[in-house]
């Protein structure tokens, strides 16, 4: 039975106005560093409570487009049938959607390593590692099949070569565990418990994990806490500093790239328009949360 149309705009405006409130947040903790630790202090509050308003209007709007779509099923007893192996689709059906899921897992990790150069220019932020490990087949199989550089020239690196042989490999690369995964996921009650229980916690917690975990590191180097002395100078004792940033830095890389790899599949879920009511609500709450460690990404990854 769908919830009464109220509950719908009471779900919608819990996920714009929580929105609008970690815009506003992050915004402040990043000014409150800037201020503490005399960086720069050019925040515009105005444009700031404008821009997390307007937002939150947008969210709010989409929202509730989603979660009162009429496409969507009515009994909520539909959504466990959805998951469901069925016969007649073969065993063609969880290798199709293996591949496509490991292609959108390339296309993701490749966009965000290449917006993460066009925005910053760096390489230093806590989720490169992560995100240059993971497309590590790519890597290589572009510099096997695509050379550059040769008698300097750039022939034989053209985008046109190098980008679909880069893709390739990495789909390659994650197509075995997520066929694995799929699988159990279809087949096996128990492991698709076991992946939703930690699906919902993630996204329960995770963007509240990733902006103290970003804030953390903005202290530490505020402190100049940072990690570019890893050990007394001639002994092999670490400095407790460099532990700590490491494993911060490490937390934080890996709930961005996490995050990131599930962000295009929450938009597909949020807007595929079937499922319950209260199915199209938990997408749009997952939604918003993995919007929200994106947007922590932005605003307090910078750190130096």
């Amino acid at each position: 039975m769908n919830l009464p149309p109220q509950n719908n705009v009471v779900s919608s405006a819990r996920c714009a106005a929580l929105l609008a409130a970690a815009i506003l947040g992050m915004a402040s903790l990043r000014a409150a560093v800037n201020r503490t630790f005399g960086g720069a202090r050019n925040a515009h509050w105005t444009e700031l409570v404008a821009v997390a308003s307007a937002l939150g209007l947008l969210w709010f709007v989409v929202g509730l487009y989603v979660v009162r779509s009429r496409h969507g099923t009515a009994n909520n007893s539909a959504k466990s049938d959805a998951r469901e192996p069925r016969g007649n689709r073969g065993v063609g059906w969880p290798l199709a959607m293996s591949i496509f899921i490991a292609l959108v897992m390339a296309l993701s990790a490749y966009f965000a390593l290449y917006l993460n150069d066009e925005i910053w220019y760096s390489r230093l932020l806590p989720w490169i590692g992560l995100l240059i490990g993971v497309q590590y087949p790519g890597f290589h199989a572009a510099s096997r099949l695509s050379p550059c550089q040769k008698g300097g020239f750039n022939t034989g690196c053209e985008a046109y070569k190098w980008i679909p042989a880069f893709l390739l490999a990495d789909t390659l690369a994650y197509l075995p565990f997520v066929t694995t995964g799929v699988l159990c996921y279809m087949y096996s009650k128990s492991a698709r418990s076991l992946l939703d229980f930690v699906s919902r916690q993630f996204i329960r917690w995770s963007p509240i994990v990733a902006i103290v975990s970003l804030f953390g590191l903005l202290i530490m180097h505020g402190f100049g806490f940072d990690v570019w002395n890893f050990q007394y100078p001639g002994t092999d004792k670490w400095y407790w500093h460099s532990i700590l940033w490491n494993a911060v830095s490490n937390l934080a890389g890996m709930i961005v790239v996490i995050g990131g790899f599930l962000l295009p599949f929450h938009l597909y879920l949020t807007f595929r328009w079937k499922g319950s009511t209260k199915e199209r609500q938990g997408n749009l709450s997952g939604l918003t949360s993995l919007t929200i460690i994106i947007l922590a990404a932005l605003m307090l990854g910078y750190v130096y």
